[in-house]
């Protein structure tokens, strides 16, 4: 039954999905993977940003990065108590005011796509429980769908998310199978019971279905960078690696990428620090293949981001989207390692072997690896249509349990 038949079914109303995520961040890996979900969900959405923003606002600033850094340098209990201060004040002044702007009238809350069920300060933690309490007060049925699940949760995490799962959901569905262990595990320490999780890919897999792919540059390569920081705090004291050391490897990086007869495009996804870091490998790159060099002008748009993407002919990165993106039109991509999540999404496409060391340790035999999968290509295959169904499958399931469920209405207050 469609969504607009359970509608007028239940009385639900015209109201539209409201879509929570982080889908404004300067980080457009996280705006496609909204893209793709209103698409898919075929029914009015409106963005709400777990930020409080409501635009594109090109790439940030450092300011956030440096909070970052400054927090992990305290004590834990003083980082804690300060960060959930800078948060709560966040959602006082931000959050709140937008939820009371797109909640009325409203027809369901999904929260949908990115590694937002994670625990960095408290943030997404307090954010999501927040929203799940006034998608509550308004009387609207909510969903999980899609979303990345990190293995380590603080207490204080786990009982604000202890909280959502504590109330009936719709639906939960997370984008792969270390996402869904990590939250059967973190729910059978609160919970007699664990909910039906289910699993269904990374909703920006739809990139292709949705948005037109750019004409191919004949033998470019998409070389993303990314600034070390999420590296080293989420890859562990082996990516504790100076910025030097980091920039420099990527700059030998694309050398023996030209120097294997292919022309390199240098791109991020989009985030400030990012875009710096672009810079000073370009600088460091060698005079003599610097001609094979360009520098991708930053996407200000996710859609900007997928024609950027499908217009290479084969990526590598450390962005788990860019290479998402990348799969999504048929074109090779090598992932650099730093995140469990990143070996779990590659298991997923089935490309476990083209997942190398994100420490660039060894940037010939990356440069090497990626030349050959540009000259090779991806099949498009049965493996990859299925990948691209069950991606869809997943939104369709969720907003069918959105309109499905008679959530026990109430009038806000």
């Amino acid at each position: 039954m469609s969504f607009s038949k359970l509608q007028r079914q239940f009385g639900m109303g015209s109201g539209r999905l409201i879509l929570s995520a982080v889908m404004y961040s300067p980080n457009l890996g996280d705006g496609v993977i909204a893209e793709c979900v209103s698409h898919a969900a075929g029914v009015p959405t409106a963005w709400l940003d777990l930020a409080g923003r409501t635009r594109f606002d090109g790439p940030g600033s450092h300011k956030r990065a440096h909070v970052l850094r400054a927090l992990d340098a305290l004590p834990p209990a003083v980082s804690h108590r300060l960060a959930s201060q800078l948060v709560r004040n966040q959602i006082r002044t931000k959050l709140l005011p937008l939820i009371d702007r797109e909640m009325p009238g409203s027809c369901g809350v999904l929260f949908g796509g990115g590694q937002i069920f994670a625990d960095a300060h408290l943030n997404f933690p307090l954010k999501i429980a927040a929203t799940h309490a006034q998608a509550q007060r308004h009387g609207l049925p909510v969903a999980i769908q899609g979303v990345g699940v990190s293995k380590q949760w603080s207490s204080d995490a786990s009982d604000l998310f202890g909280k959502v799962f504590a109330q009936p959901l719709a639906h939960i569905s997370v984008r792969d199978f270390a996402s869904r262990d990590n939250l059967a595990r973190h729910l059978a320490r609160t919970k007699k019971t664990v909910p039906d999780i289910h699993v269904f890919p990374d909703p920006g897999f739809l990139a292709s279905r949705y948005f037109r792919p750019e004409p191919k540059a004949s033998n470019t390569i998409g070389l993303g960078i990314t600034h070390p920081a999420p590296l080293i705090v989420h890859g562990g004291s082996d990516y504790r690696l100076p910025l030097r050391t980091y920039v420099s490897r990527y700059a030998k990086l694309a050398a023996e990428i030209a120097r294997g007869g292919m022309a390199v495009e240098l791109f991020t996804n989009g985030a400030a620090e990012d875009e710096s870091c672009l810079r000073s490998v370009f600088d460091a790159i060698p005079s003599s293949v610097k001609p094979m060099i360009t520098v991708a002008k930053r996407c200000e748009a996710p859609r900007d981001f997928m024609a950027l993407v499908s217009g290479f002919s084969a990526v590598v990165s450390h962005r788990m989207h860019a290479n998402i993106v990348a799969h999504s039109y048929g074109i090779p991509c090598v992932g650099l390692s730093w995140d469990a999540k990143m070996a779990a999404c590659f298991d997923l496409m089935g490309r476990k072997t083209a997942l190398l060391d994100g420490r660039l340790t060894d940037p010939g035999a990356i440069a090497q690896k990626t030349v050959a999968e540009s000259t090779t290509g991806i099949t498009t295959d049965d493996r990859h249509q299925t990948l691209l169904n069950n991606a869809a499958r997943g939104v369709e399931m969720a907003i069918d349990a959105i309109g499905a469920t008679r959530a026990p209405f109430r009038t806000a207050v």
